[in-house]
C-alpha cells in the first residue's frame, strides 16, 4: 500500500472542464454545428460566397454573432468550473512516503498512498481508513458536501491495522486490495484486503461502507487518521456522480422543433416554387427585354444551380437564427426572477435554486405532480408521541414520562416480574437498536444523538423523558441506562436498514447472554415472529398500530430474541463468509441477515409525529382547482398515508375511496374491474380517490393489461395514494403515467428514494430538508417548502410559458413576413434572385433591428396580476387548455404573417409602381426603394408585437426606440461611410408617401387583428380577459395600468352599446369549492 513510483496509477487530479485552452474553439464549434438549423445557416454563407447575390456579410454576420454569443456562454461556464478544478487540484496534503511525512498536492495523490489527515480536513480523495486517534479505530466525519445529512457519521479501521498510529508503523506494512469498479454508489462499497506486516502475510479482511470515507466528507470530533488511497481523480465516487443523468427539454421546446421543421418545408416550398420559375418567366414577362442573357443560357444547370443558391441565400432568413439564443436568454431571466422572487423565499430567508432553466415552460402545464409525503408534505421533524408495551398504549403527548411512570408506579398492576421485565426490554431495543452517536452540543451542557434517520433521533430524545439513555457508544461496545442502572454490552453486529429490508437488527452481548434488537415495519416484523406469540398481545399492538396510523402517526414495531448457545457462531459464520464476496455482497449479507431475525419475541410498538409543512392543505387545495392531479407516492402505512391525505386536503370527506389490496394478480385484476364500473357510474371524476399498496402495484406494473386498467382507473380520480413503495415503484409509476398518458409530470421530494421519480419526471423539485441534498441535486428546481410549489406553477410556470410561447411564435412570424415579400418580388423581378431589401437590412433583422423588443416583451409581459392568479387557479387550467399554444394559434400567426406581406409589397408596389416623383423631378432609386420596403415590414413587425404584449412597461417601450433608432442611424451610417452607390436616405425622408404609407400599412394589417381581439374579448371572453376587465373597472382598488388602456376602451365600447358583462367571484373556502370564472 506504500506509493510505487514503478506502477502506474491514475493521479487525483480532476477536470470538469469541457474544454481546453487549444481545443475549446473546434470542440465548441462541433457541438454547435451538431444543430441543423447551425449547418443550414453555414451552408447559406457558402452559397452567397459562390454566388455572391447578397454581400457575404449578410449571412456570415448572423452566423458569426450567433456562434459567438453560445461560445462566449459556454466559454464562461468553462472558465468557472476550471478555477474550481485548479482550487481543488493544489490544495496541500501530508502523505506518508520513506517513512516520513510529506506534502504533495491534491492532483499529486495516487491510489496506494497513504494520506495523514487531521481533524476538519477535508478528504482528497476515496480512502480505506487504516488507524485514527482514537484507540478503537473509529473516526467521526461529515458528510454534509455528498448528502445534504448534517448528523457526524462513524467509520471503522481495518481491525488489523487499529493501533499503526505513526509514519514508521506505517512503513511496516504491505498488501493489496481487492475491490469493485470504480462507480457512482455512494452507500456501497465491496472490497477485500491481504496485509502482510512485518513481512508477514495476514488473513484476508472485507471492506465496506463502514471502512470508507469519501472524497467530500471532512474529518471531525478526531484528532487525526491514516487512510489509503483505493480510488482517485476522477475514480472517485463523488466525480462519478457529476455525469449528466440526461438533460431533459420542455415540451414547448419539442413543439418549436415541430413549428421549425414546417418552416424548413414552407423554405423548401418556396425554393422550389423559384428555382422552377426562373427559367420560364423571361418570354413570358419580357420578350423584349434585350439586354437579358439568351435563353440557352439561361437554361443551363450551371446556371440554375447558381439560381437555386441565390434563391437559398435570400429564402435562409425565414428561419429566426436568433430565436433559440434569445429563447435562453429569457430562460436566465426566468430564472433569475425565481430566485429573486421574495415569495418563494422560506420562512429563514432562503431562496429557492433553479438547476435547470430548460424547463420553466413546463412549468406552467403540469397535468400530473407526483409527491412523497415525508419531508416533502410532513416537516421531517420528528417527536415522540406514543408508546405501545403489551397491551399498554402510553401518550407520551399529554403525559411526558409515561413509560417511565408505567414502569414505577404502575408495577402494582404488572402481573409478575417477567412483564415488568418485558418493559426494561423494550427500553434496551430503543436505547440499542439504531445508529445513533451520543455527542456533547456545542456548548457541553447537554448530549446531542447524531443520526441519519430523524425516527430514530426521536426515539432516543423520547426515551430520555423516560430515564432511559445512550450513554455512550464506540466502535465495540454500547453504554445505556435503563431506568437508572447502567448496563454495557459488546456490539457484535449492526444488520443496517435498507428500503428493501424495511427493518434493521442490532446483536449485543453481555453477562446475561446474546441478544438481538430489533425495529422495522410492522408488517415485515411481525412475519418474523414466534409462532407462540401471544394472540391477544399481538391483536392489541395491532388495534394500536391501526390508532396511530388512523392519527397520520410513523410507526415502528420492536421484537427481540436470545441466542441458543452456538446459534450466534453458526451465524456469524455464513455472515463472515457474506461479508467476504465480491459479487452480489448485498444479496448475500441480506439473506444471511434473515437466519437471525427469526422467532422473534414481540415488545410493543412506537408513535412519532410529524405535521404537516405550513399551508400544505391550502396550496393542495388551490393545485388541485388548477385541474392538476396530484399523486402520493409514500412507504408509509396505508392507515397513515390516507390519514395524512385527508388532513391535507388531498381527500375530502365526500370523495368516494376505492382500496385496492390484492395479493395475487387474478384478485388485482377483479378490483380493478369492480372500481372501473365505479367510475364510470360517479357524476364526477372529482369525486373519486384511489389508494394502492406496494403489493398491489407489483401485479400492476408487471403486467400491461392490469396497467392499462390501472391508468383507466387513474384519470378518473382526482387524487391517487400509493403506500408502503418501494423508490423503484415510484420511478415506474411515473413512467406509466408520462409515456403512456402522454402528460406534463411533475415529481416532488426531499429523500434518497425520491431520486429515481424525481429524474423520471418532466420536471423534478427537491425539497430542501433533513434527508440530505440527494434529491436536491438530481431536480430541476428546489426550495424549502411544500407551499411555494403553487406560486412556482401559478405565476412564474404561468408567465413563462405564455412568454416563451409568444417569443418564438413571434420570431417565425416576422421571419415569414420578411421573406414572403421578397417571394412576391419576385413575380416583379423574372425571377433573377434580386433581393428587394438592402443587404445590411438583411444582416441585422434578426440580430438588431427586431431583437430587442420580443426579449424586453418576453421577460416583462403580463397578462394578469400575480395576486389575480392567486385568486382565480382555473386560470392556469386555460394555459393547459392552449391559451397560448394551439394549433389555431399557429394558423393566425402564419396567415398573418401571409397578410401582412401581401399589404406590405402591394402597398410597396403601388407607390413605385410608375416612379415616385421627388420635388426634383426624379423618382427614388433601388436603394431607396429596399429602405421604403424595409421600413414598411419593420413598422408592421413593432405594430404586431404592440399589439401582442399584455403589459406596456418602459423598457418594451425603450427596445422599439432603440431598435428604430439604431435602424435610422444605420442608414445613415451606411450613406456617410459611401456604402451605398447613392444617396438615398435625405429622398426617402421628405417623401411623403413614406410617412403616409407607414400609417396605411399599419392600419390594414393590424385590422383584422385587432377586429379578432374586440371578437374574442366582447363575444367570447375566457377568464383571463375577464379577470382583465375585472383589474380595469373605475371602481377598481388596484391603479389603471398604462397597458389596460385598449382594454378599458373595449369594455366601454361595449356598455356604450349596452352589452355588460358581469364580473363573477371566486370563493375559495372549502376543499370542494368550484372556481367561478
Amino acid at each position: 500500500m506504500l506509493h510505487r513510483p514503478d506502477r502506474q496509477y491514475p493521479t487525483n487530479y480532476i477536470r470538469t472542464t469541457k474544454y481546453t485552452l487549444w481545443s475549446f474553439v473546434p470542440v465548441n464549434l462541433f457541438f454547435q454545428f451538431r444543430r441543423f438549423y447551425n449547418i443550414y445557416f453555414l451552408l447559406a454563407a457558402i452559397f452567397v460566397l459562390l454566388e455572391p447575390s447578397l454581400d457575404p456579410t449578410s449571412e456570415l454576420l448572423p452566423l458569426c454573432i450567433v456562434l459567438f454569443i453560445t461560445a462566449v456562454k459556454d466559454g464562461l461556464e468553462d472558465y468557472k468550473r476550471y478555477k474550481q478544478d485548479k482550487q481543488a487540484n493544489t490544495k496541500e496534503f501530508t502523505v506518508v512516503r520513506d517513512g516520513k511525512h510529506e506534502t504533495v498536492l491534491s492532483m499529486d495523490i495516487v491510489p496506494g498512498d497513504v494520506v495523514y489527515l487531521t481533524k476538519d480536513v477535508p478528504v482528497p480523495a476515496d480512502l480505506v481508513l487504516l488507524s485514527s486517534s482514537n484507540e478503537d479505530g473509529t473516526c467521526y466525519i461529515d458528510t454534509v458536501e455528498l448528502d445534504g445529512e448534517t448528523s457526524l457519521k462513524t467509520r471503522d479501521a481495518v481491525q488489523l491495522t487499529q493501533g499503526f498510529s505513526t509514519p514508521e508503523d506505517i512503513m511496516r506494512l504491505r498488501g493489496h486490495i481487492e475491490c469493485e469498479m470504480p462507480n457512482e454508489r455512494l452507500n456501497v462499497f465491496e472490497g477485500l484486503i491481504t496485509l502482510e506486516i512485518d513481512d508477514r502475510r495476514a488473513d484476508m479482511t472485507p471492506l465496506s461502507m463502514e471502512q470508507l470515507l469519501l472524497r467530500g466528507s471532512t474529518l471531525r470530533n478526531t484528532e487525526f487518521i491514516y487512510g489509503t488511497v483505493i480510488y482517485a481523480g476522477e475514480d472517485t465516487k463523488v466525480f462519478k456522480n457529476l455525469k449528466q443523468t440526461g438533460l431533459k427539454f420542455s415540451t414547448l421546446e419539442k413543439r418549436l422543433n415541430q413549428l421549425i421543421s414546417y418552416i424548413f418545408v414552407f423554405n423548401a416550398i418556396l425554393l422550389i416554387v423559384s428555382t422552377c420559375l426562373f427559367p420560364t418567366q423571361r418570354n413570358a414577362s419580357y420578350p423584349n427585354a434585350w439586354y437579358l442573357p439568351p435563353d440557352e443560357h439561361r437554361r443551363t444547370m450551371s446556371r440554375v444551380f447558381g439560381v437555386f443558391m441565390v434563391f437559398f441565400v435570400l429564402y435562409s432568413f425565414v428561419v429566426p437564427i436568433s430565436v433559440f439564443v434569445s429563447v435562453e436568454l429569457v430562460r436566465v431571466a426566468q430564472a433569475s426572477f425565481m430566485a429573486w422572487d421574495d415569495g418563494m423565499r422560506s420562512s429563514t430567508g432562503r431562496a429557492m435554486k433553479v438547476h435547470n432553466s430548460n424547463l420553466n415552460e413546463d412549468l406552467g402545464a403540469v397535468e400530473y405532480i407526483f409527491s412523497d409525503k415525508t419531508g416533502t408534505l410532513t416537516q421531517n421533524v420528528m417527536r415522540l408521541a406514543k408508546w405501545q408495551v403489551g397491551r399498554q398504549v402510553l401518550d407520551e403527548t399529554t403525559n411526558p414520562g409515561a413509560l417511565k411512570q408505567y414502569y414505577e408506579v404502575g408495577s402494582m398492576t404488572l402481573v409478575d416480574q417477567e412483564e415488568k421485565e418485558h418493559v426494561a426490554n423494550f427500553v434496551r431495543c430503543v436505547a440499542i437498536c439504531h445508529v445513533a452517536i451520543p455527542v456533547m452540543d456545542k456548548d457541553g451542557t447537554s448530549v446531542l444523538y447524531e443520526s441519519p434517520s430523524p425516527d430514530e433521533s426521536a426515539l432516543l430524545y423520547g426515551l430520555r423523558e423516560d430515564d432511559g439513555l445512550l450513554v455512550h457508544r464506540s466502535k465495540d461496545t454500547i453504554t445505556i441506562s435503563v431506568f437508572g442502572e447502567e448496563e454495557t454490552y459488546e456490539l457484535l453486529r449492526v444488520l443496517d436498514f435498507t428500503s428493501d429490508r424495511k427493518r434493521m437488527s442490532v446483536i449485543v452481548r453481555n453477562d446475561r447472554g446474546t441478544f438481538l434488537f430489533c425495529k422495522g415495519a410492522d408488517n415485515i416484523i411481525t412475519q418474523r415472529l414466534r409462532e407462540d406469540t401471544d394472540k391477544k398481545t399481538l391483536a392489541a399492538t395491532n388495534d394500536a398500530l391501526l390508532d396511530f396510523s388512523v392519527n397520520g402517526l410513523r410507526t415502528l414495531m420492536m421484537a427481540w430474541k436470545k441466542f441458543k448457545p452456538g446459534e450466534y457462531e453458526a451465524f456469524a459464520r455464513r455472515y463472515e463468509k457474506a461479508e467476504c464476496a465480491l459479487r452480489n455482497r448485498d444479496r448475500k449479507v441480506a439473506r444471511a441477515s434473515e437466519l437471525a431475525e427469526i422467532r422473534l419475541r414481540l415488545l410493543g410498538c412506537s408513535a412519532i409525529e410529524d405535521k404537516l409543512q405550513d399551508q400544505v392543505p391550502e396550496t393542495i387545495q388551490y393545485l388541485l382547482q388548477c385541474d392538476i392531479r396530484i399523486w402520493l407516492l409514500t412507504g408509509d402505512k396505508q392507515e397513515t398515508a390516507v390519514k395524512v391525505g385527508k388532513s391535507s386536503r388531498l381527500i375530502s370527506a365526500s370523495m368516494n375511496i376505492m382500496t385496492l389490496n390484492a395479493k395475487s394478480g387474478p384478485e388485482c385484476a377483479v378490483f380493478l374491474d369492480q372500481f372501473i364500473s365505479e367510475v364510470e357510474e360517479a357524476d364526477h371524476d372529482a369525486r373519486n380517490a384511489l389508494v394502492v399498496d406496494g403489493e398491489s402495484l407489483v401485479y400492476i406494473l408487471l403486467l400491461p393489461e392490469l396497467a392499462k386498467k390501472f391508468l383507466q382507473i387513474g384519470v378518473r380520480c382526482r387524487s391517487v395514494i400509493c403506500c408502503r413503495v418501494t423508490p423503484l415503484q415510484k420511478a415506474l409509476v411515473v413512467r406509466l403515467v408520462k409515456k403512456q398518458l402522454h402528460k406534463v409530470t411533475l415529481s416532488i421530494g426531499d429523500g434518497a428514494n425520491d431520486v429515481s421519480m424525481i429524474q423520471e419526471a418532466h420536471v423534478g423539485v427537491g425539497i430542501e430538508g433533513m434527508e440530505g441534498a440527494q434529491a436536491v441535486r438530481a431536480s430541476d428546481y428546489s426550495f424549502v417548502e411544500f407551499k411555494a410549489l403553487r406560486r412556482l406553477l401559478s405565476v412564474h410556470g404561468r408567465y413563462s410559458y405564455m412568454r416563451v410561447a409568444n417569443i418564438i411564435l413571434y420570431s417565425l412570424y416576422k421571419s415569414i413576413a420578411l421573406i414572403t415579400v421578397q417571394f412576391w418580388f419576385g413575380f416583379f423581378n423574372a425571377w433573377c434572385g434580386q433581393a428587394v431589401y438592402e443587404d445590411h437590412f438583411l444582416t441585422l433583422w434578426n440580430v438588431a433591428y427586431t431583437s430587442l423588443p420580443p426579449i424586453a416583451m418576453a421577460i416583462f409581459d403580463k397578462d394578469v396580476d400575480e395576486d389575480k392568479i392567486a385568486l382565480y387557479p382555473r386560470l392556469y387550467k386555460a394555459v393547459k387548455d392552449g391559451r397560448f399554444w394551439n394549433a389555431k394559434l399557429e394558423l393566425r400567426w402564419a396567415f398573418a404573417s401571409i397578410w401582412h406581406s401581401v399589404v406590405v409589397f402591394g402597398s410597396f408596389m403601388l407607390i413605385i409602381g410608375d416612379g415616385t416623383v421627388l420635388s426634383n423631378g426624379g423618382v427614388l432609386g433601388h436603394t431607396a426603394q429596399s429602405f421604403l420596403v424595409g421600413n414598411f415590414i419593420l413598422m408592421v413587425v413593432y405594430a404586431k408585437l404592440g399589439l401582442t404584449v399584455r403589459r406596456w412597461v418602459w423598457i418594451f417601450a425603450a427596445s422599439i426606440a432603440i431598435s428604430l433608432i439604431a435602424n435610422l442611424l444605420f442608414m445613415y451610417g451606411l450613406e456617410l461611410f459611401r456604402y451605398l452607390a447613392e444617396p438615398s436616405i435625405a429622398e426617402l425622408y421628405s417623401l411623403a408617401a413614406h410617412y403616409f404609407g407607414i400609417a396605411i400599412v399599419v392600419v390594414i394589417c393590424c385590422l383584422p387583428d385587432y377586429v379578432y381581439h374586440y371578437y374574442q374579448r366582447s363575444i367570447r371572453p375566457d377568464d383571463a380577459d375577464i379577470v382583465q376587465e375585472e383589474s380595469c373597472r373605475p371602481n377598481a382598488r388596484a391603479p389603471l395600468h398604462n397597458a389596460d388602456r385598449w382594454q378599458w376602451l373595449i369594455l366601454l365600447v361595449r356598455r356604450v352599446f349596452g352589452r355588460q358583462t358581469p364580473i363573477p367571484s371566486e370563493t375559495t373556502s372549502g376543499h370542494d369549492s368550484q372556481d367561478a370564472v
